[in-house]
C-alpha cells in the first residue's frame, strides 16, 4: 500500500523568516515523498544569493534538486487562511507562539495528539539561527556551483557520495563565506531529519 498523502505547516518568525522556511520546505520535500508544504513566515523576502548558496549545498551534499522556486511564492503570512495541514513544525519560539496564538483565536487547542507525541504545533528541538547575512553576491555562487557541475561532470563514474565529495574538497575548497552559509544548511537539514521519520511513519500509519 502507497504512503499516504499528508500537509503540513512550517512557520517561522524570526529575522530572514521567509528564507528558513524556504530551506526547511526544500530540505523536507528532498527526502519526504507525498507530502505537502505550506510555509509560513513574518517576511517574504528571498535573497536571490541565497538560493544559490542552498544549490551549492545541495551538490555538494549529493542531495535530489530541491527546486526552491517552485516554494518561494507558496509562501503565506502568519493568520493566512490557506495555513493548514495535519500540524504544525514551528522552526523557532517566535514562530511557536504565532502558531498557538492562531489556534487559540480558532477556538482549536495546539496541544491535540495527532500521532504519539506529535501535537498540532511543534516546536523543533534543535535551535535554528537566522540564515547568515554575510555578504556574498550571485555571481560568487554561480561561480562555485558552475565549478561543481564541472567536476561533478568530469567525474561522472564517480557514483558515491563520499567519493564525489572527496573531489569537491580537493577540486572546489570552501572558501570561508561558503562554509558560513554550508553549516548553516547542514545543521537545518540535520535538525530535520527525526521529522522527516516522523512523516515517514504518520504515512504508513494512516496507509
Amino acid at each position: 500500500m502507497a504512503p499516504h498523502t499528508i500537509s503540513i505547516v512550517l512557520i517561522s518568525g524570526q529575522a530572514n523568516s521567509g528564507e528558513l522556511v524556504l530551506a526547511a520546505s526544500a530540505f523536507l520535500s528532498s527526502v519526504t515523498e507525498f507530502l505537502y508544504i505550506v510555509p509560513v513566515s513574518t517576511s517574504k523576502s528571498i535573497r536571490e544569493e541565497f538560493y544559490l548558496s542552498l544549490d551549492a549545498f545541495r551538490i555538494r551534499e549529493c542531495l535530489y534538486p530541491l527546486q526552491p522556486n517552485y516554494v518561494a511564492p507558496k509562501i503565506v503570512e502568519p493568520h493566512d487562511g490557506t495555513a493548514t495541514g495535519l500540524f504544525w513544525l514551528a522552526l523557532d519560539n517566535q514562530g511557536a507562539s504565532i502558531a498557538r496564538e492562531f489556534f487559540s483565536a480558532n477556538g482549536e487547542s495546539s496541544e491535540e495528539i495527532v500521532y504519539q507525541s506529535v501535537r498540532k504545533v511543534n516546536l523543533i528541538e534543535q535551535t535554528i539561527s537566522s540564515p547568515p547575512e554575510i555578504v556574498t553576491s550571485s555571481e560568487f555562487w554561480s561561480q562555485i556551483i558552475n565549478e561543481l557541475n564541472r567536476v561533478s561532470w568530469e567525474h561522472r563514474k564517480v557514483k558515491s557520495k563520499k567519493g564525489r565529495q572527496a573531489l569537491f574538497d580537493k577540486y572546489v575548497p570552501m572558501t570561508s563565506k561558503e562554509k558560513v552559509y554550508y553549516l548553516w544548511h547542514k545543521s537545518l537539514y540535520e535538525s530535520l531529519m527525526p521529522w522527516a521519520r516522523n512523516i515517514d511513519n504518520i504515512q504508513i500509519w494512516q496507509s
